[in-house]
């Protein structure tokens, strides 16, 4: 059996066993992505890259191989756009995604410059001479990505990246100068939440709260244990 969850009309999540082809998780997952791209909403603006990968250990003393790629839009990087595949025997046993919109047409060329955008978020900090800890890096923002939990169409934006101050990460619009938000890298590194829309739509369920199989459902278990990383963005 396969179940699918969508988020906004794309993937989120799925839990079932997909034969793959390849030498090693990296080709094997890779080959899933390829295959599936209508499931996972990719046409040819997009493409994914991968950002890392690892084994999990399971119960039992198992363990399961996984592959995390980011997205891009016409080459820039999608903030928050992941495709998290897990892999177990050689078969992918499941996917976490977030991921852009097929309606978004974005230039991906700005009107600002790093340097221009940077003059304009130091002119809006209670510190205009904050210390820089990352360099910026241009990024398509859209809302519902930012925030998983969001379910209406977010407006995808051309934005700059910065990260001034302490642990921080500032956006600016890339072609106006807005400053669209600034978050903490204690937000960036939330835990995954999740809700079982289907047996207990009120039960938002964490690691903590779903401890084994037995109290929250086995594929919400399996996603939770799996993927409580997977929104580590940066």
């Amino acid at each position: 059996p396969v179940a699918l969850q969508f988020s906004g009309g794309t993937l989120a999540a799925a839990v079932g066993r997909w034969p793959t082809v390849g030498t090693d998780r990296l080709s094997r997952a890779r080959s899933f992505v390829e295959t599936h791209q209508a499931l996972l909403s990719l046409d040819a603006r997009f493409t994914l890259d991968v950002r890392r990968t690892a084994d999990l250990a399971l119960e039992g003393g198992a363990h399961a191989e996984q592959v995390v790629f980011f997205q891009r839009y016409r080459g820039v990087p999608v903030e928050g756009g992941e495709v998290s595949v897990l892999l177990h025997d050689g078969d992918v046993t499941g996917v976490f995604a977030r991921m852009g919109s097929t309606e978004w047409a974005l230039d991906p060329q700005p009107t600002l410059s790093a340097d221009e955008a940077l003059a304009k978020l130091r002119a809006t900090l209670a510190d205009p001479d904050a210390t820089e800890w990352a360099a910026p890096q241009l990024v398509v923002r859209d809302e519902t990505l930012a925030f998983p939990g969001k379910e209406d169409a977010g407006v995808a934006t051309l934005a700059w990246r910065f990260a001034l101050g302490e642990d921080q990460y500032q956006f600016v619009d890339a072609n106006t100068g807005a400053v669209l938000a600034t978050i903490s890298t204690a937000e960036a590194l939330a835990p995954v939440k999740l809700t079982d829309k289907v047996a207990n739509p009120d039960k938002v369920w964490t690691r903590v709260t779903c401890q084994s199989a037995a109290v929250c459902g086995q594929e919400i278990f399996d996603l939770l244990q799996h993927f409580d990383t997977v929104h580590a963005w940066y």
